[in-house]
């Protein structure tokens, strides 16, 4: 179990327990061109069987690249894409934020953005609680989506 002083919410894992509105990850991969019709009806019986998440699924079978499904994922929540690898992470901002807590979450603080609310780049936004982020940093966060493996080279810049 977590480490962490506080408790998080639980990811969520599918739509069947939300009222959420957004569109369906599978939906965007497909009318974006990502994945194929029985690619994806693939992954989902795959899902179902073993209840991991079609992301990762889609992933490890080679059918996605990570950076197809971090802008999906960003699509999805209507948060921007952050390209961490192309853009430096700001080491003063990344102090901000322990370390287990980025790897709780799988987030890196990034920068400040022009309203002066940092920028967290997270590998899923279903994953973060924003408010227990923003009680952390004491300051208000924006979260866009990077790669996983992005994040992860990005927290020895975190404390």
């Amino acid at each position: 179990m977590s480490s962490l002083p506080f408790r998080t919410r639980p990811a969520r894992l599918d739509h069947a327990s939300t009222t959420d509105l957004r569109p369906f990850l599978g939906t965007i991969l497909v009318r974006r061109g990502r994945v194929t019709q029985v690619q994806l009806a693939t992954a989902l019986d795959e899902v179902e069987r073993t209840g991991r998440r079609l992301g990762d699924i889609l992933l490890g079978r080679g059918w996605l690249y990570e950076s197809e499904l971090a802008q999906a994922l960003a699509e999805q929540n209507g948060v921007d894409y952050v390209d961490i690898a192309a853009r430096s992470v700001d080491r003063t901002v990344a102090a901000k934020l322990p370390r287990d807590v980025a790897e709780h979450f799988r987030c890196v603080p990034v920068r400040r953005t022009s309203s002066g609310a940092m920028l967290l780049a997270v590998a899923d936004p279903a994953d973060v609680d924003v408010e227990v982020l923003r009680i952390l940093v004491g300051t208000e966060v924006e979260i866009g989506v990077a790669e996983l493996s992005a994040i992860r080279s990005a927290w020895p810049h975190c404390p």
